[in-house]
């Protein structure tokens, strides 16, 4: 199968705007195939350029931890199922349009997890580890929540103001 859809042949895909995720959230993806094609060793610059486009996308100090945290998720369900999740190639064309299975349960655990919806997460935990262990996924998705909650993080360049009332 060709590197840009690194997907099982009968696998769907479906829109990301189909997703109930926030704009952060989705803005996760580019930086979690960029890990897995690295990780895997489908590319060799891919983990650069997750950290670049994240320092870009959300400021350095936001974007290096989301890229550092997001790598660490992919390493652990790697290590957790045995496999690295199936990603399409972001070079593809339309890629930033669509998610495979294995994304879509990999941003739904962020999502999840960053609401403190437990169940939830732990239902898409058990379909996106194929019924592995839950814990070493969900300590460090638990991780990534506490790291980047709900509050959005501010845009590259836009510092917080602090005023008094």
């Amino acid at each position: 199968m060709s590197r840009s859809t690194q997907t099982h042949k009968d696998s769907a895909l479906r829109a990301i705007t189909e997703l109930p995720i926030a704009d952060f959230e989705a803005g996760l993806l580019l930086p979690m195939r960029l890990f897995t094609l690295s990780l895997s060793g489908k590319s060799r610059d891919g983990w650069q350029t997750a950290y670049a486009q994240s320092a870009e996308k959300w400021g350095v100090s936001i974007g290096l931890s989301v890229a550092h945290e997001i790598g660490k998720l992919v390493k652990a369900l790697e290590e957790t199922r045995g496999t690295f999740p199936r990603v399409l190639d972001p070079d593809f064309a339309d890629s930033d349009l669509f998610v495979t299975l294995d994304e879509e349960l990999f941003l739904k655990v962020i999502h999840h997890t960053r609401r403190e919806h437990m169940a939830a997460a732990r239902d898409a935990i058990w379909i996106l580890t194929q019924g592995q262990s839950l814990a070493s996924f969900l300590r460090q998705a638990h991780s990534f929540a506490a790291k980047h909650s709900l509050i959005a993080p501010q845009a590259a360049g836009h510092a917080p103001v602090l005023s008094v009332v």
